[in-house]
């Protein structure tokens, strides 16, 4: 056991260990480099809005911002309702 953990611990780097479902011994695996492609910030702006489009919880800041505002109008209203109730109470508490 001690010779299998020293043995991860010297891994290289995007190197592992991987054991699938019915296999016996496991394999070791090593993973791909990723090569940055190019992008301009129109590819990604257009990329984020495809994304978000997609995202039913997703939503423009403005139309975000304009719900806030509504939702809060509507809790303000609520509590201005309720300090129209009484304050003090009509019977006596018997402690």
């Amino acid at each position: 056991m001690h010779r299998a953990m020293a043995a991860l611990f010297d891994q290289r780097q995007r190197h592992g260990v991987a054991r699938l479902v019915g296999m016996r011994a496991p394999l070791n695996i090593v993973t791909p480099t990723v090569d940055r492609k190019h992008s301009s910030p129109v590819m990604i702006r257009t990329f984020l809005t495809r994304v978000y489009e997609n995202l039913p919880f997703a939503l423009r800041s403005d139309e975000a911002s304009k719900q806030i505002q509504d939702r809060q109008k509507r809790i303000t209203g609520a509590v201005s309702r309720a300090a129209d109730e009484p304050v003090a109470a009509r019977r006596r508490i018997q402690p």
